[in-house]
């Protein structure tokens, strides 16, 4: 006799619970099998500066939804439906529940391919597409002065990309200037840090297009 199917009719009901730390091992494995990128780390970090449900059949974690809240803006992110659970109306139930963490807020999220159509559903719209490039970055000289900063006051920091995005990110600005690196220009700023299988550069806050180009030049 062969061990039941989680998909057996005497499997146990899926219910959504607050998302807590002692998830983090579920959820971890959750992404690579989706095929995402993210370490063990990177999860902590968002859940640092979020809240979220995760969605259990048992103790084990079959879903993930996070929603980070940045004033009065918030973003969703981190959804995730075990494969053997898709087709159930699971990702639905995850979304309603991160929306209502969000409130009134403004909500954001980028979205995958497979999950555009929910999302549309739901009442959000696309405003723009983001493209990924992966590889070996080829060295290239700033074109402006770029230092490596160490110390810097995050509350000035956070109030230079308020002023870019709109959104109060002091929590997230605090965290990730402690793990990565801070690059500064006269007019912008960068964090360079580790994620996934390499580094991420990013934010990249700057008041012209100059001084972008630098920062990420220098990164």
């Amino acid at each position: 006799m062969t061990a039941a199917s989680p998909l057996a009719a005497d499997a146990p009901e899926i219910i959504l619970a607050p998302f807590s730390p002692a998830h983090l091992t579920g959820a971890l494995r959750l992404s690579r099998e989706a095929g995402w990128p993210h370490r063990a780390a990177d999860w902590e970090l968002t859940l640092s500066v979020s809240q979220g449900v995760v969605a259990l059949q048992g103790d084990e974690v079959v879903g993930t939804a996070l929603c980070s809240l940045f004033g009065e803006v918030a973003t969703i992110n981190m959804i995730i439906v075990d494969a053997r659970m898709r087709g159930r109306g699971l990702g639905r139930r995850l979304m309603q529940a991160v929306l209502e963490i969000g409130g009134t807020r403004e909500l954001r999220l980028t979205a995958t391919a497979d999950g555009l159509p929910l999302y549309e559903k739901l009442g959000f719209e696309a405003t723009g597409e983001v493209f990924q490039h992966q590889g070996i970055a080829k060295a290239a000289a700033p074109e402006l002065p770029v230092q490596l900063v160490a110390g810097a006051d995050a509350s000035d920091l956070a109030a230079m990309d308020r002023a870019a995005s709109g959104m109060d990110r002091t929590a997230l600005i605090a965290a990730i200037t402690e793990r990565g690196e801070l690059l500064r220009a006269e007019r912008g700023f960068a964090i360079l840090r580790e994620f996934g299988r390499g580094r991420v550069l990013g934010p990249v806050v700057a008041q012209d297009a100059e001084t972008a180009r630098a920062l990420i030049a220098a990164g």
